[in-house]
């Protein structure tokens, strides 16, 4: 089952709608596909999206003005007699295939609760289908992101983990998280073909590449959201340094967003020296940088719109009256260092592309066995 959309504000905003929209398609294909789903259900507001959901061969139905995702996953589990419900987002899952859909569906047959993330799922699995009404009555359940913890501490249940494995836990929020994925051989033929032709700046994401691609053993830092998998991953498999700042997990689903109580230490040090200065010390310690400014932004009370985020992470240089916003792009294209920005996703699960996007000398499998255990330095 397929959650709505975020509003669009701009052309950055309506590509990644065109982006999300093609992620949704590849998944109704994959889960269809399956053949292990009684129906595949895209909740929607837009009446061209409902068309072609249906034209796809599944059920559109309207996303709850009244009750949030609670509502809708009561009311779907009903309607259907359900015996099980997956619940993610449309672009949750790019890179899932057919089969992996089919497990999960095993997994149905029996009770319990399956995410995979922790802390903010972007896809929950969990049965029997009435457990969903342990959600209600309470808070509007609107992001998918809550529903597997929510899940769980209303009903008692553990809450067990998909496998940590990247199919599983790749995702996109953001343009540079899609431009990691760019080519990747498990894309489904609606984003691929999205890809093929996006007009999107690639200087970031190439500047980074190149830097790492220097020699052995270059420094990359990880910022933000950076979740234990990630930097285990790369460990094991490229040499590199990994500089690791990992604060704030999971400020989204605990409602540490909406509270306004996101705090980042990095964030103290930019309000103490200001941020051309925090770059430059960044510099002193880092060859490349992957960077989830999302807790760094809510700290500093940037709350744009999600045009303008778009916009700061591919490097628009287009002067749109923000002064934060003008300050950040010349920050950072004065910047000592190449930094690529975007959302949690950017340090989670697309730093699992950067092998294939690197050359095979710098590959674990093409190190001694002095390399084995890798080097990191890691803040939490």
């Amino acid at each position: 089952m397929l959650a709505g959309e975020p509003p669009v504000f701009g052309w950055r905003s309506a590509q990644m709608r065109t982006a999300r929209r093609a992620a949704t398609w590849d998944t109704v294909e994959r889960l269809l596909a399956s053949g292990t789903y009684a129906a595949v259900v895209v909740a929607t507001n837009r009446a061209e999206v409902a068309l072609q959901a249906r034209q796809e061969g599944a059920i559109a139905v309207p996303m709850p003005t009244a009750g949030g995702l609670a509502a809708l996953l009561v009311d779907v589990a009903a309607r259907f007699g359900a015996q099980g419900l997956l619940c993610l987002g449309g672009a949750a899952a790019p890179l899932l295939d057919a089969s992996s859909f089919a497990e999960i569906a095993a997994r149905l047959q029996r009770p319990g609760i399956w995410a995979n993330n922790p802390q903010s799922a972007d896809m929950t699995a969990f049965a029997p289908a009435t457990l969903a009404q342990a959600l209600l009555p309470g808070p509007l359940y609107c992001s998918d992101n809550q529903l597997a913890v929510s899940l769980s501490e209303r009903t008692g249940l553990p809450l067990q983990l998909l496998p940590l494995e990247t199919p599983w836990i790749c995702d996109f929020d953001t343009p540079t998280e899609l431009l990691m994925m760019e080519g990747h051989p498990h894309l489904g033929p609606h984003l691929a073909s999205f890809l093929a032709t996006i007009d999107w700046p690639r200087q970031r994401r190439d500047a980074v590449l190149s830097a790492l691609a220097d020699h052995p053993y270059t420094e990359l830092a990880l910022i933000g959201r950076v979740p234990p998998h990630a930097v285990a991953f790369l460990n094991a498999h490229l040499r590199l340094r990994i500089r690791v700042f990992s604060e704030e997990r999971g400020m989204k689903a605990l409602g540490r967003t909406h509270e306004e109580t996101v705090r980042s230490l990095l964030g103290y040090f930019v309000e103490s020296v200001g941020l051309p200065a925090f770059l430059q010390a960044l510099g002193q310690v880092a060859d490349a940088v992957l960077w989830d400014t999302r807790p760094l932004w809510a700290h500093l009370g940037l709350h744009w719109e999600e045009e303008l985020r778009f916009r700061a992470d591919l490097g628009d240089a287009e002067n749109r009256g923000e002064e934060w916003f003008d300050r950040w792009q010349e920050a950072l294209a004065a910047a000592p260092l190449p930094i690529l920005c975007g959302g949690h996703a950017l340090v989670s699960g697309a730093v699992r592309f950067l092998p294939a996007q690197l050359p095979k000398t710098l590959h674990k499998e093409h190190a001694s066995s002095r390399d084995a255990g890798g080097c990191s330095e890691i803040v939490t």
